[in-house]
């Protein structure tokens, strides 16, 4: 027996001068589309109860179209998110109305159901063998493709005809989508071992002639991307080690801690004064860098002798 919710837009919240008040003569997909644009900033545990409220109330109504389910999980993926918490009971509900509905889902409405499955850590595997069956036979957007496809990639590990579309569309598009989706689709395939000579060739062309459109983030993911998959070119090489230490300078170490990792192979071939400079990083900040990829940065070292006392002492600490 599922609990019953009481459909109620959340108090009036205020963001950038738009309120949850001001919807209430919207239709619910409109109320559904500006809280999912408001959930991910900032708010009161306040907010995200009432906004949670509202999403469980909502999964539990009748003839919810495929727009409402996708924004509905994407709203619950965020809120799962800041709070830390989840419900199984509207998991559920979601899960079932999309498996009702999904020959009528479309481009964008998968894309918010997959985002949201991402960001609740719903892992569930026969799910992201529908989105990818839909996404097949779905004429969608590249921008939704590489959001489903990250679901897919992570949560179902995807079909050949899966990557085969996939590279298919990177073809296609990359030479005038942003900067942010040539970065993200790159990542997919340093991460899971896809990709063609084809493929690579065409990041690397478009990363050196559109390199300012990248921000800082954006240029050490890719090459952290090159790095991993062994394919920098002396002209990658030759932007890395310009503008590598600036980049480090105004970006998390998480992502530096990715870098590092994903250049371990290649290390030797930085110049001396690049190699100090990561080595330092790492003592000054090694509290902060995950166990394991400190004891696989401690081998590589190792076999590459370059293993300082100072080094060692820092990869080998337990905090």
């Amino acid at each position: 027996m599922h609990k019953k919710y009481l459909i109620e837009q959340p108090n009036c919240i205020q963001n950038s001068n738009i309120t949850i008040q001001q919807t209430r003569q919207t239709s619910l997909t409109e109320t559904l589309d500006i809280l999912s644009v408001l959930v991910s900033g900032k708010y009161s545990k306040e907010f995200y109860q009432q906004s949670f409220n509202f999403v469980a109330a909502v999964s539990q109504a009748p003839d919810l179209t495929p727009s409402q389910i996708g924004l509905s999980m994407f709203i619950y993926g965020q809120v799962s998110q800041y709070t830390k918490s989840t419900n199984k009971d509207v998991e559920k509900s979601l899960l079932l109305n999309f498996k009702q509905s999904i020959d009528s889902f479309r481009s964008n409405d998968l894309k918010h159901f997959a985002f949201g499955l991402i960001l609740a850590r719903i892992q569930r595997k026969d799910i992201f063998d529908l989105l990818e069956k839909q996404s097949l036979v779905t004429e969608m957007e590249f921008q939704d493709l590489i959001r489903v496809g990250t679901g897919i990639a992570l949560f179902g590990r995807g079909s050949p005809e899966f990557w085969k579309l996939l590279e298919e569309q990177a073809i296609k598009n990359i030479p005038t989508t942003e900067a942010q989706n040539i970065t993200s689709i790159f990542m997919l395939y340093k991460q899971f071992g896809h990709g063609t000579q084809e493929i690579f060739k065409l990041f690397e062309q478009e990363f050196i002639q559109r390199y300012d459109q990248f921000n800082s983030l954006m240029k050490l993911q890719m090459f952290s991307s090159f790095a991993k998959i062994r394919y920098p070119s002396s002209a990658i090489f030759k932007l890395f080690f310009r503008d590598i230490v600036g980049i480090i300078q105004s970006v998390n170490i998480t992502a530096v801690q990715m870098l590092i990792f994903d250049c371990q192979k290649i290390f030797p071939q930085f110049p001396k004064q690049v190699q100090q400079f990561f080595i330092n990083f790492i003592i000054k900040h090694y509290q902060k860098f995950h166990p394991v990829i400190k004891s696989k940065l401690y081998d590589s070292f190792q076999e590459q002798s370059l293993l300082t006392e100072e080094l060692e002492v820092a990869l080998l600490k337990k905090k």
